[in-house]
């Protein structure tokens, strides 16, 4: 079984997002603005791989949104399970379906969002070369 390249950047990142939240939390940053950047983060990484992959491709939108889907899913496996890891590590009184629910619906609209407009981007970006 090989790996995609956009899984791969997938999970390079959702890992950098989850290293992002370790700083955070290192810090006492994690009630404060800095914590938007998780997105920018998500769109950076969506829109990369929508960028390579179609770059060589040139497909349709609907395709490279999916691309995008496939990425974001990716991110989100590697911050559920680092969320699932410091819930049993560190046991609050929230349960875990709704800290799980917390990450998912997020990154989830986030991402099918900047999935939507990073294809949209790029489609239009690569058609003038």
């Amino acid at each position: 079984m090989t790996i995609k390249g956009y899984t791969q950047i997938g999970l390079s990142t959702g890992l950098a997002i989850f290293l992002y939240h370790l700083f955070l939390i290192k810090f006492g940053l994690q009630q404060s603005g800095w914590l938007g950047l998780q997105y920018i983060l998500l769109l950076l990484g969506i829109f990369i791989s929508i960028f390579l992959y179609n770059r060589a491709n040139k497909l349709v939108i609907l395709d490279l949104f999916m691309i995008g889907i496939r990425t974001m899913s990716s991110a989100i496996i590697i911050l559920v399970l680092g969320v699932v890891f410091f819930h049993f590590l560190k046991p609050g009184n929230e349960k875990i379906t709704y800290t799980i629910m917390m990450v998912v619906f997020p990154f989830g609209m986030s991402g099918a969002l900047s999935s939507f407009v990073s294809a949209i981007i790029v489609n239009k970006l690569l058609q003038k070369t």
